[in-house]
């Protein structure tokens, strides 16, 4: 949608200064910020930070390993008890990062 109408706001030093922090925590513009907040299109949250992608890729690849572990067992498939404690050694690790 092209956006040619344009709207002034006046805000003290101090307001300008919450909502350009608060636009950066939420990973947007200032515009997009004060848009989508003023239209409560979508609730603010921090974007998340490189460190909590990598737990995120790291959870997800523990989920995986999780399912195929299952998968092999409803089977009736032998697997490895190692596979199993490389699990419970990446999932308390990744544990261990997000108490720091």
């Amino acid at each position: 949608m092209k956006r040619t109408k344009r709207i002034e706001l006046r805000v003290s030093e101090e307001e300008l200064g919450l909502i350009k922090n608060n636009a950066r925590m939420c990973g947007n513009t200032v515009g997009r910020f004060v848009r989508e907040r003023s239209m409560m299109l979508v609730e603010p949250r921090p974007a998340i930070s490189e460190n909590e992608k990598q737990l995120l890729r790291e959870l997800s690849a523990i989920g995986n390993n999780l399912n195929q572990i299952a998968l092999k067992l409803n089977r009736g498939e032998h697997t490895v008890m190692a596979d199993i404690e490389n699990n419970q050694l990446g999932l308390s690790a990744v544990i261990e990062k997000l108490l720091r």
